[in-house]
């Protein structure tokens, strides 16, 4: 036979209050916890923010002291000239795009290209504006902001002018920084010798790099004309004779590149005149020229 049980629960309403405020208490103090734990790891980790930022700079202030003690090796600079020197690379590292230790770096790239302190301290300027103009490595600006200033015998102050000629150029023909420094490399020195102005030698190229004739083609093939008018060879000598031409009315170093180009333009001078006596290699740069007076002479 089945019996039933009942069970009584008995709740005590003040033990109820109390344990209710117990979990209260509990959870404020929780929450204290909470927020303490917060403004402690927040102040953390600015701290090590602060503490990376700090490590940062300190890197890059050993990264330009290595950078110029390299400088001061290489051009073997006196103190005063040092501290120049130092100065002029942070001053670029603050005014410029780039920062003091690759400032201190196109130091040191010139200065393997030969340049003493004084001339390293004129030509840096120039030389990161070149490498932001033509998107160069500073090395490649170095490379080509020197050899042109050298081969056309230029001082350092001139490497804004050169600069400025050399964006011109890409901008305004068929080549870029890179190609207008590979063609000055084989062009510069003859074209300076025989006082061509750097303005006219850009142009020059630029006219020859819009036929695609480019780089060291443009340089090799300038180079030909230029030597090749200003010492003719015999058989040069009488095939201008032929057109009536002697070779002082078309020596370079006498009446310049434009109105030795005008003059045989005058003269009826033909492609199979022009690779007789330019050749394979200057012919067509000449014929390029010939056509190209007006581009040549902007």
């Amino acid at each position: 036979m089945s019996r039933r049980y009942r069970i009584e629960v008995v709740v005590d309403p003040s033990n109820a209050r109390a344990g209710t405020q117990e979990v209260r208490r509990g959870l404020r103090d929780a929450t204290d916890d909470a927020r303490r734990m917060g403004r402690a790891i927040t102040l953390a980790f600015a701290a090590l923010g602060a503490a990376g930022g700090l490590a940062g700079s300190t890197r890059l202030l050993a990264s330009f002291g290595q950078a110029m003690s390299t400088v001061e090796a290489v051009t073997n600079s006196t103190r005063g000239e040092f501290r120049e020197l130092n100065a002029e690379g942070q001053r670029l590292g603050a005014n410029t795009r780039f920062s003091a230790t690759q400032a201190a770096e196109g130091m040191i790239y010139l200065a393997r290209a030969g340049f003493d302190a004084n001339e390293v301290l004129g030509a840096t300027e120039g030389t990161l504006q070149l490498a932001q103009a033509g998107a160069l490595g500073l090395g490649e600006a170095a490379d080509i902001a020197s050899n042109i200033l050298q081969g056309f015998r230029l001082q350092v102050d001139q490497t804004s002018r050169v600069v400025d000629v050399l964006a011109l150029a890409a901008n305004s023909s068929n080549t870029d920084v890179t190609q207008l420094g590979d063609a000055m490399a084989y062009v510069a020195p003859v074209a300076a010798g025989l006082g061509l102005q750097i303005e006219e030698t850009a142009a020059a190229i630029g006219a020859l790099s819009n036929a695609g004739l480019q780089g060291s083609m443009a340089g090799t093939g300038l180079r030909r004309v230029l030597s090749e008018l200003e010492s003719p060879s015999q058989k040069s000598r009488d095939i201008l004779a032929s057109m009536g031409v002697t070779a002082d009315e078309v020596r370079i170093s006498q009446v310049g590149l434009t109105a030795a180009l005008q003059r045989l333009a005058e003269a009826g001078i033909d492609t199979g005149q022009a690779l007789e006596i330019f050749g394979d290699r200057g012919g067509p740069a000449f014929e390029v020229l010939a056509s190209s007076i007006p581009d040549v002479v902007r």
